[in-house]
């Protein structure tokens, strides 16, 4: 018997041409009772919730204590505030094409304080109303974030950095900084704990808070690294096993994570990837006891689930990319927006999004480079006996490639069995003989069906 060692991630080299073998729509967790110690499930699918303004949806912003709890959106070139019961108000104009930012905070017996950057412009709100402020010298805006209810916006094209005091909506021209480490415009500011990180071209500079009201942030010596940040929009601030962490997408199409030294997360495929695209932003959600961070380009979504260390890929049927680009979370609920409309949709473990299918694939890679090999048999291990409705028998199929990807054979199909058929094996015979350099197994499913592929095996019946 063959064990056939699926893929722990999507990879993929064209520059080597390494075929592509596939975690697609799905990720990967834990499973002691598998013989690989884990399992493939599939991706969570997308029930709509509401419609907001004319879309896209193109930045969703939520904080408990802010705002009275309720959500800012921006769709299209407009601001809404979202309330409990999913109807949105407008507040006002939010000119431009660009991606946002979004920075609040709240002080006790104060209104709340929201700024907001788009296309270098600095806006205010209070969730009634946005204006537009004043920065120096008339400067455009690159990037804010805030701590210790500072807000700390950096200047495009330029290492200076002004902050906007607590209980102030206004910028001092006397309160600014430059980060001077290396010579290059600040891209992305971002906060990992009670350090503000600076991220250029050429590396990141920290910086920390000093409790002086005249001189509240002081650079950190010896903080030298040479992580250069490609764009603002791929910065994440999240957390890591509880832990404050920052990941970001390189000047050299490389991802990294920090909780103190940059890290590199990133392989020879994704970076390979990331080199045809320039339309690269980043989010992240946690779902299911994992965190996600995303790239979405208009050419792919690649997903890393920080939790296991995996790459996969996730899309929406029909389309080279999964259609949510944003999320927010409230409690266990996790809601995403759409780049393409006004849809705000929530994360669910259903069978389909919406009503489109998902089509989920494996791959996996037998190495057959010393003798031929008779596959005789191939047995999946998945949920059997769990379909949705009695009468419905969902599909699996497998297809194989001994040529490293360049022609592959036709489908083969077998059935996960009805509902309550949980014993129902799927077996896939007489697969004709594997010669060098070996197989790839791919397996496929688009059935409206929660699907999850524990492991599988070659010849186990074999006496």
């Amino acid at each position: 018997m063959v064990n056939i060692p699926l893929g722990l991630g999507d990879w993929q080299s064209v520059s080597q041409r390494l075929p592509r073998l596939k975690l697609r729509n799905m990720y990967v967790v834990p499973n002691p009772s598998s013989q690989d110690s884990v399992s493939r499930v599939s991706r969570p699918t997308l029930k709509t919730v509401t419609t907001v303004g004319d879309g896209p949806i193109v930045q969703v912003w939520y904080r408990p204590n802010v705002l009275d709890g309720n959500v800012l959106v921006v769709s299209g070139d407009k601001l809404y505030k979202l309330l409990a019961d999913n109807t949105s108000i407008l507040i006002g104009d939010l000119p431009g094409t660009g991606r946002v930012e979004i920075s609040g905070t709240r002080l006790e017996g104060s209104a709340d304080s929201v700024f907001i950057v788009r296309n270098g412009i600095l806006y205010y709100t209070d969730g009634t109303a946005i204006s537009v402020v004043d920065v120096p010298d008339s400067s455009l805006v690159s990037s804010i974030t805030t701590l210790n209810n500072y807000f700390i916006l950096g200047i495009e094209g330029s290492q200076k950095f002004y902050w906007i005091e607590p209980n102030s909506t206004t910028i001092d021209p006397l309160n600014f900084a430059s980060a001077e480490r290396i010579p290059d415009p600040i891209i992305g500011i971002s906060v990992i704990a009670d350090e503000i990180w600076f991220l250029g071209l050429s590396g990141p500079e920290v910086w920390s808070s000093t409790g002086d009201a005249n001189a509240p942030f002081q650079r950190v010596s010896g903080r030298v690294y040479n992580e250069g940040c490609f764009s603002r929009d791929t910065v994440v601030s999240t957390a890591i096993n509880g832990l404050p962490s920052l990941i970001w997408v390189t000047d050299t199409k490389a991802v990294v994570k920090t909780q103190g030294s940059p890290e590199k997360i990133s392989n020879e495929s994704i970076e390979e990837l990331l080199k045809t695209a320039d339309d690269l932003s980043s989010w992240f959600f946690r779902y299911n006891r994992h965190d996600f961070y995303f790239i979405t380009s208009s050419k792919f979504t690649l997903v890393y689930d920080i939790t296991m260390g995996i790459w996969s890929q996730w899309d929406t049927y029909l389309k080279k990319y999964w259609v949510p680009h944003c999320a927010y979370q409230k409690l266990s609920e996790i809601f995403v927006g759409s780049s393409e409309d006004a849809t705000l949709y929530r994360l669910e473990e259903e069978s389909s999004d919406d009503d489109l299918p998902i089509v989920r694939e494996v791959s996996g890679f037998v190495d057959t480079s010393i003798d031929p090999i008779s596959a005789n048999e191939v047995i999946a291990y998945v949920n059997s006996g769990w379909s949705s409705e009695y009468g419905f028998d969902p599909i699996l199929e497998l297809r194989w490639s001994d040529d490293m990807g360049a022609t592959w054979s036709d489908y083969l199909s077998a059935g996960m069995g009805d509902k309550g058929h949980y014993t129902q094996l799927l077996s896939y015979r007489s697969l004709g003989v594997m010669r060098s350099p070996g197989r790839i197994f791919e397996f496929r499913i688009s059935e409206k069906v929660r699907f999850r592929l524990d492991y599988c095996t070659l010849n186990e019946r074999q006496r």
